[in-house]
């Protein structure tokens, strides 16, 4: 039934009346006056037609209104009033339908809630046995737990298991790893097992295995070094390192940098000989006198012969080891480590011209190792030691600069340079932190300097320095002449001298000349410290402040032929190798190079990675006691194992207070971000292919005629003569 008669129970009045007839509706109006007939009563076409009144509610808008809707169909807005029975049934059911999914939604609600509820709880219990702390490594139990897939449930039922002893997660991160190498090798198997069993660290077979140097250590060279024995460590220290499988995060140094630095430096061994069962050699003995001794052990006679001849003093007991190490120049944390190739015991007797054969040797092997190197030697570095400091002469400065050589067209106008370089060009160069602590050296002598005719000694320099407000304990602690290995207090002291103030027009003419002095020497301090602590120069300016730096020195060394009066003739010469080296260097790379965007960093020169290694190897051994040379090449094996990490972790490691030098961002600011200047820690622009060479110079010696402007005339007469240069000032 189509018709909505729930219309008639609304209270509204309509004008017809429905009446049902053999199955059928018909409308009525309730004014109907009956039926009339049409074309004649009793005609054989006559119709029965409803009255006008009925006919007249075919018009009707509320009955047009409901056929409308019996006929297209009502909206499903529309009033219940208006909706046929069936309509209202279906719409019956529908609600129906939605009451019943409103019940399910709520009682699945309900379910989820519950649900919820235990989750809450169960992470709460997570967050409990967080805090608690009874779970070693819980991030690695989470980490395992997720891999594997498992819920919240699953995490807290490991948890369970890990803190009554059941499980133990063993997904190591590199960082473990490293750190439990860090263990091992600085403290030992004790350490590791310690390291092991209280903070959930790899196993001691685990590091073992992770760690790239187990079961090769290098060789000591128990007499004078022989190139087979520095290839052999060469081997060691870039072939197996690389290839141990367990460790491919530390590197591959087999492809490290283009170029490298050779660190030479000695240190104290325990004065004894010991048996190296591998080469089944007597070490200990010093490489000098040794030559005529056989040090293989085979027989009792053969320790007698060797212990007579040390009765005797035809041979001694080594009381230094000289280190020889290879510096990769690279900024990649895991490759420029030192790496120790040549480990030899010294008795400190041998002349200058046999330990230039050594350093040839070890150049030599070198050479011979090219193809795992897979780099060129750019210099050899050293500290300040006399005896080397010739040797080296006699390697790096055989003969000029050749005008065929490749980096001629970017040295050669460079006025007053030396050019004296070795085979291959090789330079030799001196470590800024050596030079650093002998300048100090020039304020604390007895004989103190002179900078022209002012006499400049520790107690004029207490005095200005107290009249500028420091402190007078202060300045008696910087000037103390009994702590000369100090690199802090050094910086200390040089800085307070080129922070002085220029005099005042009322300061008193004596004191007023001297202050002046200061002021000069203060500027050759700062030019040569700040290319090396100043994170934020660029390449160009570096060169431009240690250019400044050697034309200062130059014009005070020379002028009015002060010579050693103003500074000793070694440290002279060591600050002018290490800025010639600086140039030399960076030609060399720029011809690798040319056109090319290449980064070269002048903090990785010097020997300052080794004497990180060195201080690495004291964390091992101890500091009230020394290694003898066999235990010094077990430890060195490992030395460059830790450098590496602790390269790549700086977090980790805390340098000695007395070689830990801060970066300087400004003339007055020293921050507190980083406890080693690296590569990493730079921030200025360091492309060797925006630096012209001559330009930088150029500049340097500008500003150095700006700040002495007597020296503009001194250093074009000694440019005008041929046979004068900064290492060679008289000619």
């Amino acid at each position: 039934m189509s018709y909505p008669f729930a219309l008639h129970s609304i209270g509204r009045s309509y004008d017809w009346d429905l009446h049902i007839v053999n199955h059928q509706l018909h409308v009525q109006s309730r004014s109907c006056t009956g039926t009339r007939i049409q074309n004649g009563a009793g005609s054989t076409n006559s119709k029965i037609l409803p009255c006008d009144k009925c006919h007249g509610l075919s018009f009707n808008s509320n009955l047009m209104g409901i056929q409308h809707r019996i006929s297209r169909g009502t909206h499903e807005n529309t009033t219940n009033a208006y909706l046929p029975i069936a309509a209202l049934w279906n719409k019956l059911n529908l609600y129906r339908d939605r009451i019943n999914n409103l019940r399910l939604l709520h009682f699945n609600a309900h379910k989820r809630l519950a649900s919820c509820m235990r989750t809450m709880a169960e992470y709460n219990r997570f967050m409990m046995a967080i805090a608690s702390g009874s779970v070693q490594r819980i991030g690695a139990l989470v980490r395992v737990a997720l891999r594997n897939g498992s819920a919240i449930g699953g995490i807290l039922r490991k948890i369970d298991d890990a803190a009554g002893g059941l499980y133990k997660p063993k997904d190591y991160t590199e960082k473990e790893k490293m750190r439990a190498v860090l263990f091992y090798r600085l403290g030992g198997a004790r350490v590791a097992e310690f390291a092991y069993c209280s903070s959930g660290l790899p196993s001691l077979r685990t590091t073992q295995q992770y760690s790239r140097l187990f079961n090769h250590p290098l060789r000591p060279s128990p007499s004078n070094p022989l190139i087979t024995e520095i290839q052999h460590n060469i081997d060691v220290t870039f072939v197996h390192a690389a290839s141990e499988p367990v460790a491919p995060d530390l590197g591959d140094t087999r492809i490290v940098a283009p170029y490298y630095v050779l660190m030479v430096d000695e240190i104290k061994v325990e004065e004894r000989p010991c048996w190296d069962s591998e080469t089944n050699k007597i070490l200990g003995i010093c490489r000098e006198h040794s030559a005529k001794l056989s040090l293989d052990f085979c027989l009792l006679d053969d320790l007698e012969i060797i212990c007579n001849a040390l009765a005797e003093g035809g041979a001694h007991v080594a009381t230094e080891a000289t280190v020889v190490a290879i510096g990769m120049m690279s900024k990649d944390t895991r490759v420029y480590g030192s790496r120790p190739i040549l480990i030899s015991g010294s008795c400190k007797r041998e002349s200058a011209s046999e330990h230039a054969k050594i350093l040839n040797t070890v150049i030599m092997a070198c050479h011979s190792r090219s193809d795992i190197l897979s780099a060129r030697m750019l210099c050899i570095a050293s500290d300040g030691e006399s005896r080397r400091g010739s040797a080296l002469v006699q390697i790096t400065c055989k003969a000029m600069l050749h005008e065929n050589s490749p980096i001629y067209p970017l040295l050669h106008l460079l006025p007053l340079m030396n050019l004296l370089v070795g085979d291959d060009d090789i330079t030799c160069d001196k470590d800024y932190k050596h030079v650093l602590k002998r300048l100090r050296m020039l304020l604390i002598r007895e004989a103190g300097t002179f900078i022209g005719d002012i006499h400049i000694t520790p107690a004029v320099t207490r005095a200005h320095l107290v009249s500028n407000g420091m402190p007078g304990y202060q300045a008696s602690y910087l000037l103390n002449p009994h702590d000369k290995q100090d690199v802090v207090l050094a910086l200390k002291l040089l800085k307070a001298i080129w922070e002085l103030p220029p005099p005042s027009d009322l300061t008193r003419p004596g004191f007023a000349s001297s202050r002046t002095a200061l002021n000069t020497l203060g500027k050759l301090f700062y030019h040569t410290v700040i290319p090396y602590l100043d994170t934020q120069l660029s390449l160009k300016e570096q060169l431009q402040h240690l250019s400044t730096a050697a034309h200062i020195a130059l014009f005070l060394y020379t002028w009015n032929s002060a010579r050693t009066k103003f500074m000793p003739t070694q440290l002279y010469s060591d600050l002018m190798i290490m800025i010639k080296n600086a140039y030399f260097c960076i030609a060399k790379v720029k011809i690798m190079f040319p056109n090319m965007d290449h980064d070269f960093y002048l903090v990785l020169l010097g020997t300052d990675r080794l004497e990180v290694s060195f201080g690495i190897l004291r964390t091992m051994i101890g500091n009230d006691c020394n290694a003898d040379v066999l235990q010094l090449s077990s430890r060195l094996s490992n030395v460059t194992e830790c450098a590496t990490i602790l390269a790549e972790h700086p977090e980790w490691d805390r340098s000695p207070r007395r070689l830990h030098l801060k970066p300087i961002t400004s003339p007055d600011t020293v921050t507190q971000k980083s406890d080693h200047i690296n590569p990493a820690s730079w921030l200025g622009d360091v492309n060797v292919k925006e630096v012209v060479l001559a330009t930088c110079w150029k500049l340097g010696r500008i500003n150095a005629e700006k700040i002495c402007p007597i020296a503009k005339q001194h250093l074009e007469d000694l440019e005008a003569n041929t046979n004068v240069d900064i290492l060679q000032p008289f000619g």
